[in-house]
């Protein structure tokens, strides 16, 4: 079901394409028929700058349950921030943020984690 509705909020942040790295300023927020995805329904998520008039943005369709999903993951992520030291400009997770085992090839996130002697969760 389409709802119709989106959402635009303002971020900061960067993304990566055809390898190159852009700023990215603003984000779009609908659930509604995919343009890629196999699937009736999705929810969607447009990242763009508004000083590239939108030529060049990265756009991301999800199922409602890796939505969730991944809801759920920035939503842990999240709350192991020590946001006073973030928002200083440190950097801060607390003590044992990260468990569990992922059994394949580490990204940068998992090889730091290592280095740590701790971990990176893993969702189903």
């Amino acid at each position: 079901m389409c709802t119709y509705m989106t959402t635009l909020v303002p971020v900061r942040a960067s993304g990566k394409a055809g390898g190159k790295w852009a700023p990215l300023e603003m984000a779009s927020v609908y659930f509604d028929h995919p343009s890629e995805t196999p699937l009736d329904h999705t929810l969607n998520i447009d990242l763009f700058s508004d000083s590239d008039g939108r030529s060049r943005h990265v756009a991301l369709e999800f199922s409602l349950e890796s939505a969730e999903t991944l809801l759920a993951a920035i939503t842990k992520a999240l709350g192991q921030v020590d946001r006073g030291r973030e928002l200083g400009g440190s950097r801060q997770l607390q003590p044992g943020a990260f468990t569990g085992d992922l059994g394949r090839r580490r990204g940068p996130a998992e090889q730091r984690a290592k280095e740590r002697g701790t971990e990176v969760d893993r969702w189903p």
